[in-house]
């Protein structure tokens, strides 16, 4: 994944949480601004308990009043109250279960005034004024309760918008957070990348003149090695200890050379992998083909053999690399041992050596280019082990005491 689709990922993220964000508060919102109209439906019962009164005493004077009317416009009310849904063009929600109590007290003093009401309709002017003075005090007591209703969802209410306002807060810290959060986290990506496009920029040009020299001085190489090994055929007997040991240093710088643009070549090669089974024994031996290794070191063969699904000339490239590595930290006698594990998901593979270890320094970078601690090295040689071992999709990895490079690969 490069880093443009990173970020494009990052923004989309930071966007869509910001809408959820919205929404939430949004759907919040419009709930509770419903409830909130509620309060003005509970606080009407007041006023239509007070018209049927109104009607009532207007019934007394023998005037044209219609009690029945107003009752019914304040069953409707209560109703609505509860039920919530649509009327004149007003949304109401569904009342919250905690106010079913109340809600439940009003309608029983709601029923108590129907019934009175009815009472009163069938009785005379001197029982009707009797009758009266009852219906005040039920309607008192449903107006008393309407208000508690109207008391208790402001108070509600009220805490609902606490709990709303701190929603807010939250979200706007999170999203703050958050969005600082990926601010530096597309800065990183973005100089990742940066830093990752020169880098390869600047191991695509060492590559480049690295093959063109490498390629150029194989020839020369070829020739000194030969003419000393002719010139020293041909000195018989009559080479004494001095020209031995000058013969002896020129072949060495030869071989360090040879060994230093193999380094560079097999950086440089890319190519498809033609993987097949193949024993590891038989890629160690081969490899120790391309070593010259000192008569002080003794190398130490794995016990058992495994077979691993490679591409064999491109690994015979990672042990080779890796037991030069292991002579060169030697610088003397000593021994390198080889061993293999085999578990259910993997194969092991330990090049394990005696040298002097690898500096803590340059232990957690050891695989990145031109990163050497030897002044004969190039830097890229475990680099090309990196590459090939990942390519293969497995990873190596370093560490002291003992000196051990560790492969491990996927069991085939």
């Amino acid at each position: 994944m490069n880093v443009k689709t990173k970020v494009i990922i990052i923004v989309s993220s930071q966007v869509a949480l910001i809408i959820a964000s919205f929404l939430i508060l949004i759907y919040l919102e419009s709930e509770w601004l419903l409830l909130g109209d509620s309060i003005d439906v509970a606080g009407l019962n007041r006023y239509l308990t007070s018209n049927v009164i109104l009607e009532i005493h207007d019934l007394i004077h023998e005037t044209d009043a219609d009690p029945t009317g107003a009752l019914q416009k304040l069953k409707e009310n209560i109703y609505f109250l509860k039920e919530g849904g649509e009327k004149e063009g007003r949304e109401l929600k569904h009342l919250p279960e905690q106010f079913e109590n109340r809600w439940n007290e009003i309608n029983e003093k709601y029923l108590e005034l129907e019934k009175s009401v009815k009472i009163v309709l069938e009785l005379n002017a001197t029982k009707v004024v009797e009758e009266h003075r009852e219906l005040e005090i039920i309607a008192m007591e449903l107006i008393r309760s309407s208000d508690l209703m109207v008391k208790e969802l402001a108070e509600f209410t009220e805490e609902i918008d606490r709990k709303l306002i701190f929603l807010e807060f939250l979200l706007l810290v999170v999203n703050t957070a958050v969005h600082v959060g990926l601010v530096v986290m597309i800065f990183r990506l973005l100089d990742k990348g940066s830093r990752e496009k020169i880098e390869k920029e600047k191991l695509a040009t060492i590559g480049e003149i690295g093959a063109s020299l490498a390629h150029d001085l194989r020839n020369p190489l070829a020739v000194i090695k030969g003419s000393a090994e002719l010139l020293k055929t041909r000195g018989d007997d009559k080479i004494d200890e001095f020209h031995e040991h000058q013969f002896k240093k020129i072949m060495n710088a030869v071989d360090r050379i040879t060994h230093q643009t193999r380094d560079v070549l097999d950086f440089v090669k890319t190519k498809p992998l033609n993987k097949e089974k193949v024993s590891i024994k038989e890629i160690i031996k081969k490899s120790l083909q391309n070593v010259k290794i000192p008569e002080d070191v003794k190398i130490s063969f794995p016990e058992k053999d495994e077979d691993i699904l490679v591409d064999k000339d491109q690994f015979e490239v990672v042990i080779t690399n890796l037991i030069l590595n292991s002579i060169q930290a030697i610088k003397g006698k000593g021994t390198i041992k080889i061993k293999i594990k085999k578990t259910d998901s993997k194969t092991i593979i330990d090049v394990t050596d005696s040298g002097t270890g690898i500096p803590d320094k340059y232990l957690v970078k050891i695989f990145e280019p031109l990163v050497t601690t030897k002044q004969e090295g190039t830097g890229l040689g475990l680099v090309s082990c990196k590459r090939i071992v990942e390519g293969h999709g497995g990873k190596i990895t370093a560490e002291n005491n003992p000196t051990t490079f560790r492969i491990e690969l996927p069991s085939s």
